[in-house]
């Protein structure tokens, strides 16, 4: 078991026995691993392998977004986000509409 003493000090693997008897004694507190920080959103260039249009990719923690409308609407498209996700970058922003196709249905 992982334990901080009230000195701040953390001991890891300790024999779980002497660990419990401390943690009882209030001597010691069980060790909490703190969460990891909140991944940044990751913006790429795409292409859908099925219809070969491209695309901009938000991948966001569990999530993922595409869009795929003409440049000057990325601005209306990021306000539909996670606030976490940020603004397109210039560069994938540039790559997209130098590639950007109008889709004909």
């Amino acid at each position: 078991m992982d334990i901080t003493l009230k000195n701040g000090r953390t001991y890891y693997q300790v024999e779980p026995t002497l660990a419990s008897i401390l943690c009882e004694l209030k001597l010691a507190d069980k060790y909490e691993k703190p969460a990891p920080p909140p991944e940044k959103a990751g913006w790429s260039n795409g292409v859908f392998v099925s219809s070969g249009r491209k695309n901009i990719t938000i991948r966001d923690g569990a999530s993922t977004y595409w869009f795929v409308g003409p440049p000057e609407k990325i601005s209306e498209f990021e306000k539909t986000l996670p606030a976490d996700a940020g603004k397109c970058p210039d560069a994938v922003l540039a790559r997209y509409t130098a590639e950007y196709v109008p889709y004909v249905s």
